[in-house]
């Protein structure tokens, strides 16, 4: 099977759930992030994650992934 390789620009225009491209750049310039928008994104966010990994590593895990701004990307991956 031939594959062809994708240029930045045919990435950016395939589309299926969350665009990964959007979420890597929302990690790269974080002046653009808005607090009071993620906030509400927390509790169920945390709720998610105590589901997934128990209540003491999923409430661990949210924590870290809201220090480094990875909420977006896990939520990707995991489809919540």
């Amino acid at each position: 099977m031939i594959m062809k390789r994708l240029t930045n620009e045919e990435m950016g225009q395939i589309e299926g759930g969350l665009s990964l491209m959007s979420l890597f750049s929302d990690l790269f310039n974080p002046a653009t992030t808005n607090k009071s928008g993620s906030q509400p994104q927390t509790d169920p966010f945390e709720k998610n994650m105590r589901k997934m990994f128990g209540a003491t590593a999923g409430r661990d895990l949210a924590k870290i992934a809201q220090k480094y701004g990875l909420v977006k990307i896990v939520n990707s991956i995991f489809g919540w």
